[in-house]
């Protein structure tokens, strides 16, 4: 397998956060913001509930959009627009790309083809809709009369509003101008226009890029309309991987903005899609345009790969002190106490010395292959406390920590002149 996007899929772990989002999707409850943390504060969560169907899934997700840092010198980095993908390779392959999405009415909802990529080996397309029927399959026809019929290989979805992927294994000649036929007879038609991919010596050649706290960010921006579209490239250790870019984060007052030089602050929005993290976000621009924007991201929640085996001893009474200290990742977590609560759940105190004032602080963790439920404290969504199902009959309780979650503060920050940087001749 000579495409490099193949390799990626053979070795990359499955992403953290996947137990909260595969339980969204057995309820097929497919909210606006995949990566909403509403899950990870008071409300209490389930890891038991992952489904083989959405962990496949997510796991090809991850495959695609899991940001990594290749130690590789001299590797070319083409960046596809719409899907996010970064693509590092030594001999760059001959890619187009659709440069802005797509958006096509039907009825009273819309569908957006956010984003495609064809190359000698594949065809790969994301969609979303909204108030319209979840599309199945795309039929692509080219300028020569040629097509295929893509069906969709990936998908979530509520009643009016779903993101599909598609996904054609072979080479499909692409010239001029395309057309993609959808709907269940094809009766919806659009032209498509890809544009050849730009291949780029380093990161930084793509876009301003801010090295804080062992994460080097690089925003790559440009104009879509009336538009501002802002997407994140990420550099860092492979010891973690980025969940949340602050579009959804943590913190209510610590999420990702924009503001003017007058200080107004534009809305963000984004696409739905598979992508795990979302990386690409748009706003309306001003009409002024000598304008300069300012984004700023105060926090990035990570995730890192490591686990902690321990074994606890049931309680004979009610409750009791604990007081044991685990490594995770690094980061010091004490069991302070073990309550009963009912003859067949044991509660789990934890302290995961979290810190407001920390340049990396751990808030949160799960516990591998077995069903948990966790409450976190209001204000830090730190984790206070675990529970977990018992044998009445058993005097001791094995688990292992993983999947820790530590914050990662910044503020990473970035300098748009408007003039420069979204004149109008930058939209295609």
């Amino acid at each position: 397998m000579d495409n490099p996007i193949k390799k990626k899929m053979n070795d990359i772990p499955i992403p953290a956060g996947l137990h909260q989002r595969s339980r969204q999707g057995m309820r097929q409850a497919f909210v606006e913001d995949s990566e909403s943390k509403t899950s990870r504060g008071t409300r209490r969560r389930s890891s038991g509930v992952i489904a083989a169907a959405l962990l496949g899934l997510l796991l090809l997700t991850s495959l695609v959009f899991y940001d990594q840092v290749r130690a590789a010198i001299q590797k070319t980095l083409q960046f596809i627009p719409g899907i996010g993908m970064m693509i590092e390779e030594e001999v760059p392959q001959q890619r187009y790309t659709l440069h802005e999405p797509v958006t096509i009415p039907i009825e009273k909802g819309m569908v957006v083809i956010t984003g495609m990529m064809v190359d000698e080996q594949m065809t790969y397309i994301t969609m979303s809709g909204k108030d319209t029927a979840k599309i199945e399959s795309v039929r692509l026809e080219n300028e020569q009369g040629e097509s295929i019929t893509i069906p969709s290989t990936q998908s979530l979805w509520s009643p009016g509003n779903w993101s599909s992927s598609f996904w054609y294994q072979g080479k499909f000649p692409v010239s001029g101008e395309m057309r993609m036929l959808i709907g269940r007879s094809s009766e919806i038609s659009t032209s498509i226009k890809l544009t050849k991919t730009e291949t780029y010596e380093s990161y930084r050649d793509m876009g301003e890029t801010t090295d804080v706290n062992g994460l080097a960010l690089t925003m790559i921006a440009d104009r879509i309309g009336a538009q501002a579209r802002i997407s994140f490239a990420a550099q860092h250790s492979l010891e973690f991987s980025v969940e949340n870019y602050g579009f959804n984060g943590i913190h209510e007052d610590q999420k990702l903005s924009v503001t003017d030089e007058k200080g107004k602050e534009y809305e963000l929005e984004r696409h739905l899609g598979l992508s795990s993290p979302a990386r690409e976000f748009f706003f309306t621009l001003s009409d002024n345009a000598a304008a300069s924007y300012k984004v700023t991201l105060p926090e990035i929640n990570v995730v890192y790969k490591d686990k902690a085996k321990l074994t606890l001893k049931l309680p004979s009474g009610t409750e009791e002190a604990v007081g044991k200290t685990i490594d995770l990742a690094g980061f010091p977590i004490t069991l302070t106490k073990l309550e009963r609560v009912g003859p067949k759940l044991l509660r789990i105190y934890v302290d995961v010395g979290y810190r407001q004032d920390a340049a990396k602080s751990l808030h949160n963790f799960r516990l591998d292959k077995i069903d948990h439920s966790a409450t976190l404290n209001p204000e830090t969504k730190a984790l206070e406390y675990l529970e977990i199902p018992i044998d009445p009959n058993s005097r001791e309780v094995r688990l292992t920590l993983t999947e820790p979650e530590v914050l990662l503060r910044g503020p990473w920050k970035f300098e748009l002149p408007a003039a420069q940087v979204f004149s109008p001749h930058d939209s295609q």
